[in-house]
């Protein structure tokens, strides 16, 4: 299978406005493009511009950049496409390129609607360990030499509110549970 870099030009001024890559051919990527565009499944500036073609009775153009049979080389291939054209010109590329969405700002209500969306949804031990490590959570240890990784953890094996736990490692409190906490870094 051939993974093809491709650009979408305005059809007016020939101005490359979106760097792309996919496995299929070109004018059915572009028709996918269009459909999207015209059902509104879509709502990004890539979208938006080309139902903006479309109320004019215009579509894009589309051309090809390079083809890959790998489909990491043709990723990398994109990040460098998108790199390149904008400094030339004013692409409607959120992201930087490849896989996932690196290089995207969501904007407040986007990131609120994601947070709403995981709220109250439990988390595991491990995404819970994860997010601590994520967090630049820190290693701490008890008076009695026992090393905890988070304070959900401290909090399961020793049955102590992981609150109060928290106070009397910041120095809030000097004791939770009879216990005094330090954190490992300042212990050393």
């Amino acid at each position: 299978m051939a993974f093809t870099v491709y650009v979408l030009k305005d059809p007016v001024t020939d101005e490359v406005r979106y760097v792309g890559c996919t496995h299929q051919k070109l004018q059915q990527r572009l028709s996918t493009h269009v459909s999207l565009a015209r059902a509104g499944k879509r709502d990004n500036s890539c979208y938006a511009w080309v139902r903006a073609l479309d109320k004019r009775g215009l579509r894009p153009l589309i051309a090809e950049v390079s083809t890959h049979f790998m489909q990491h080389q043709a990723a990398t291939a994109e990040v460098a496409a998108i790199a390149h054209y904008r400094t030339t010109t004013d692409l409607l590329n959120k992201a930087d390129g490849g896989p996932g969405a690196a290089g995207v700002r969501r904007s407040k209500r986007t990131r609120k609607l994601m947070g709403d969306a995981k709220r109250g949804v439990p988390k595991t031990k491990e995404h819970r360990r994860k997010l601590a490590a994520a967090n630049g959570g820190r290693p701490f240890k008890d008076n009695k030499g026992r090393v905890y990784q988070t304070l959900r953890e401290a909090e399961e094996k020793l049955g102590i509110n992981y609150q109060n736990i928290r106070r009397a490692l910041i120095g809030n409190r000097p004791r939770a549970g009879g216990l005094s906490f330090r954190y490992l870094a300042d212990v050393n």
